[in-house]
């Protein structure tokens, strides 16, 4: 996790499986503050404290799209394929999640780290 945070803006390189997976866990937990809000208020029937949920989850929303687009477009360069195929293909998001790392460096440099086998 440690390197994902180093490499927020970072659109070149690769990223493996492991930190794929440990980006999509942190996306659902910054996710709950905002939702646990929404329904707080969505119980308590205050609209204010709710608005102010879904405000929080938009915000949290809009800092992360960035930083996960490019972990994505690092995870497609694991892979072997240009970042721009997770705006033409939309199936391969599920690659991103299931497959292995390339074990030999490619046209997008040495494999990474904590390559996964």
């Amino acid at each position: 996790m440690k390197n994902f945070w180093k490499r927020t803006f970072d659109f070149a390189g690769r990223s493996s499986r492991r930190e794929f997976r440990a980006g999509i866990l942190y996306s659902v937990l910054l996710a709950v503050p905002g939702i646990s809000v929404i329904i707080l208020g969505a119980m308590t029937k205050n609209h204010t404290v709710m608005f102010s949920g879904i405000a929080l989850h938009l915000f949290i929303g809009l800092c992360w799209i960035v930083p996960f687009i490019a972990l994505c477009v690092r995870r497609e360069h694991d892979l072997g394929r240009s970042g721009w195929r997770l705006l033409l293909d939309g199936r391969s998001q599920s690659d991103l999640w299931r497959r292995h790392s390339e074990p030999k460096a490619n046209r997008y440099g040495p494999p990474p780290g904590d390559w996964d086998k």
